[in-house]
């Protein structure tokens, strides 16, 4: 072979070993640590799949902006692109089966922020599950969630339902209250707390007089109320989901039933924020999570003019705790499973935290809220 063949030969493997190097470059990108490390938009993408429209608007809302403020400080901390795909789910049971399924099948998505409400649209888990997906829900009760099936790619940075029910019936023992009705509507995340109302109510010499599963949608409950007002229980814990339905009880329970002592959870409760309805929750009361860390709500407030919604730093949490999680099985090959079940996060919700052995959260406290005249007052 002559001296150019030589040459072109030469010139051929170059410009071979030009192109690889080349898409290895668009591939994997450089960074300030070295070369072939996850750094392109794109590497990072994540779903959520929200409330931003139906009855949880007000937790979609906040968890949009929580997730939102996780992804500016992680792609400031990281160098790093993060690419978001946003589904309204409506606080719909086929809607968030549908986002999820979009999500996972057509977007291809490394993780899921969501859905809102998680433990009433246990669809949306199934179908994470099936699809080896990662979900973490900012607002959905892991007992609920897993009351009936272990859906073992499902997280929840939201507190546990079964902790908040035996911190009611303490403060329902505090006060020497021993006779209890229960309102709930029939849909997996209040039955399963009425179930635990029934359970946990025997510890505390504490009786359910009555408990009364309402249908979804329902807005006559004067019978019902008629009838708890001749039980004569020290209070009432109700739950629905639907706002018709709520604001119907509260009303109905002002005109049959003022005297009676009226409880529920931080669901119903996000209603007070509207000043139209407030006054019909007159002498309510209702157990909250305690606030989240003093430094986010000021950090919250100062991006969005507003305080943080009840589970706001919920997806804060979660959608750091998901990004992180990725990032580290993308650098080291370990699951994100693994990294889920074995590491220890920072969270502005609870502190240091490690999930438990069903994906939760065991930590944090409770407050309750009442209102007087207009205004939501804490009590001790």
């Amino acid at each position: 072979m002559n001296k150019w063949g030589v040459n072109l030969k030469f010139k051929l493997i170059i410009l071979v070993l030009g192109f690889i190097l080349f898409l290895g470059l668009i591939i994997f990108g450089f960074s300030r640590s070295g070369l072939f490390t996850l750094v392109e938009s794109g590497n990072i993408k994540i779903g959520a799949s929200l409330a931003l429209s139906g009855d949880g608007f007000t937790y979609g809302e906040s968890e949009l902006k929580g997730t939102n403020l996780a992804i500016k400080d992680f792609e400031q901390k990281h160098n790093l692109k993060v690419d978001l795909v946003v589904e309204d789910m409506m606080t719909d049971a086929k809607s968030s089966m549908l986002s999820t399924q979009k999500l996972i099948n057509i977007d291809k998505v490394d993780g899921i922020i969501g859905t809102t409400w998680l433990d009433t649209f246990q669809g949306a888990a199934e179908i994470a599950t099936d699809n080896n997906v990662i979900m973490i829900s900012p607002s959905g009760f892991i007992v609920a969630i897993k009351y009936q099936k272990d859906y073992n790619t499902v997280f929840s940075t939201y507190f546990r339902n079964d902790i908040q029910m035996h911190e009611l019936l303490k403060h329902f023992n505090e006060l020497n209250y021993k006779k209890i009705v229960v309102f709930y509507e029939d849909n997996p995340f209040w039955q399963t707390l009425a179930k635990e109302l029934n359970e946990y109510s025997k510890d505390y010499n504490i009786t359910v007089l009555k408990s009364f599963g309402i249908m979804q949608h329902t807005t006559d409950f004067r019978t019902l109320i008629s009838e708890t007002k001749q039980l004569n229980p020290d209070a009432v814990f109700f739950g629905f989901d639907k706002e018709e339905s709520t604001m119907s009880f509260a009303k109905q329970v002002n005109e049959i039933y003022p005297q009676g002592q009226m409880y529920s959870n931080e669901t119903p409760g996000s209603l007070m924020q509207n000043q139209d309805y407030i006054k019909l929750f007159n002498g309510f009361y209702f157990i909250y999570p305690k606030d989240s860390d003093l430094n986010f709500r000021k950090y919250y407030y100062q991006e969005y003019s507003e305080d943080v919604g009840v589970s706001g730093a919920n997806a804060y949490d979660a959608t750091t705790i998901l990004l992180e999680s990725i990032l580290k099985s993308k650098q080291t090959g370990i699951s994100i499973m693994d990294i889920l079940h074995k590491s220890e996060f920072d969270t502005v919700t609870f502190g240091k935290i490690k999930f438990d052995e069903l994906g939760g959260i065991s930590g944090g406290g409770f407050i309750f809220k009442k209102v007087d005249n207009g205004k939501i007052i804490d009590v001790n």
